[in-house]
């Protein structure tokens, strides 16, 4: 991360950047919006089929696929040096206060509005390759921190290969929701400080 960016967050107050991630994840999915609508024949059927559960056994797929990346953020947590998962203190500033419920609903809304952008438009029109890519490239404050960025990176592939085999959105949704809530709590429970 660099200076520039690190003196942004430190300015932002929590509000602020709840505020931020919100506008961001509403561009998001209004860019996802109005792609389905311009490049889909049948927008509304294929927002129906993109969100639809075929199996269930997908979904619990993707919980487990979110805790073993979980359980391996932990493990590189204890074997790496702490400024190598730094992320400037963003996430700290974001979720340390934040009643469950905010937790809940940032994980939510963050988890549907990127994989219906990445996986459901991106990677549908332009496949997993540059789908993975740019999701990775989004966290482009993650590039000075290797092991964030690599992680970041993988997570995408993961991410966009489980879509692939799996034809649901849901189980991404899934993988990414455990995450997102799992270390936020993490965090705002004390230990991930």
């Amino acid at each position: 991360m660099n200076r520039r960016q690190q003196q942004l967050i430190d300015q932002l107050t929590p509000k602020q950047l709840v505020f931020n991630v919100y506008v961001t994840q509403a561009l998001f999915l209004l860019i996802s919006s109005l792609a389905i609508f311009l490049l889909e024949s049948t927008p509304l059927l294929y927002t129906v089929n993109l969100f639809s559960v075929q199996d269930w056994a997908a979904l619990r797929l993707g919980l487990y696929i979110g805790l073993g990346i979980v359980a391996l953020d932990f493990f590189l947590m204890k074997v790496t040096p702490r400024e190598w998962y730094d992320d400037g203190g963003l996430n700290v500033k974001l979720f340390q206060d934040r009643p469950l419920i905010g937790i809940l609903l940032i994980a939510l809304t963050v988890s549907v509005a990127e994989e219906l952008l990445f996986r459901g438009v991106i990677q549908e029109q332009l496949g997993y390759w540059v789908a993975s890519l740019s999701f990775a490239l989004m966290h482009i404050r993650y590039l000075t921190k290797p092991v964030l960025l690599l992680s970041v990176l993988l997570i995408s592939f993961l991410l966009g290969w489980v879509y692939e085999e799996t034809g649901q959105l849901l189980t991404t949704i899934v993988a990414h929701f455990t995450v997102d809530v799992l270390l936020a709590c993490f965090i705002r429970y004390g230990k991930l400080r």
